[in-house]
This record gives C-alpha cells, structure tokens and sequence, in this order.
C-alpha cells in the first residue's frame, strides 16, 4: 500500500482519502468512535482525528499528512470495512474526489461475505463466561484511570457494548451523589 500524502499536480494539491486501516488479518470492520476533529479544522501530520474501536483494539488514527479536515464521510459510531474512505484531508484549493462509488462497492462486497458467514461473529458472549478486557474507548479509559475506577464496574446499556467518556462521566457523576 503507497503512503497517501499530498501530492503536487499542476500546482492544484491532491486531497488525501483517509481509509479505515487493516489492523489485524482478521480484523474485518469496525466503528468510529469520536471525530477528534471537526471539519474545516487545520491538522498537523501526526496528530489524532479519530477514535476507532475493533473487536482488537481501541485507538486513535493519526493524520497521515497536514492540510485541513475537508471533509468528514463516516459519522461517530458508525461501524465500517476495512479500506471504507471515513474522511478527506487537503488544502481546500483541491478538487473534492467523489469516493462513494468506491465506499458503496466496499460496502455491497461486505455485505456479501456477511450473507455467506463468512465475516467474523460479533456475538458478545456473557462475562460469566468469559472474562474479558472490557471495550472502551480511549478517551474513556483515560477518564477512568484518573478518577480510580475499574471500567468492568461501569454498567452498560445492552444497546452499547462499548465504555464511551460520556457513560464513564455519567457513572462517576451518579457515585459522587451516593
């Protein structure tokens, strides 16, 4: 995979297509978190724009080059394949590239593997049977860690499987009223 960075053409910069990396071979989709950045924002290379979570990890995406935030195309909690084009980055002189063909292909091509089984369960099995690292996002995890609370203590909705900050505020303004 060629690195994407801005690119000189004619003197017109190219925008820059941020895709959902592969970060594991089986890891196949996965949900944006939280937009670090709004758009219209100036980003330096290396600096966080989004919260992702996957079924292996929680983490956040760094900018691979500066330009601006021109565009944002996946919204928070969304969940998205591999490859799926989430933002566009640039300069705000470029042409804005049409990327939903290509994300609409994306998007049909899992559906299909998921029609044939062959996308990975995302059945959550109960704790009693398994005691696993509880999925939060980082943001959450930091806020936890300060305030000396164990995220298994947070209690969760069974529409969100995912500690976010705002249940982990939520929890600790409901302790400080105890």
């Amino acid at each position: 995979m060629q690195p994407r960075r801005l690119r000189h053409t004619r003197d017109v910069l190219m925008a820059i297509k941020v895709r959902f990396p592969k970060v594991d071979a089986n890891v196949l989709e996965g949900q944006v978190g939280k937009w670090l950045k709004k758009e219209g924002d100036a980003i330096a290379k290396g600096e966080p724009l989004v919260e992702l979570i996957t079924d292996k990890a929680n983490f956040e995406l760094p900018a691979e080059a500066a330009g601006t935030l021109r565009k944002i195309l996946s919204h928070e909690k969304s969940v998205i394949p591999v490859g799926y084009v989430m933002a566009i980055l640039g300069d705000g002189a470029e042409e804005m590239p049409d990327v939903t063909a290509e994300n609409e292909a994306l998007l049909v091509k899992h559906r299909e593997l998921a029609a044939l089984g062959k996308l990975p369960s995302r059945v959550v099995k109960p704790l009693a049977e398994k005691k696993a690292r509880v999925r939060a996002t980082p943001a959450a995890r930091r806020i936890a860690k300060e305030a000396g609370i164990d995220l298994a203590d947070v209690p969760l909705s069974d529409a969100n499987q995912i500690v976010t900050e705002e249940v982990v505020q939520q929890f600790l303004a409901g302790r400080g009223k105890q």
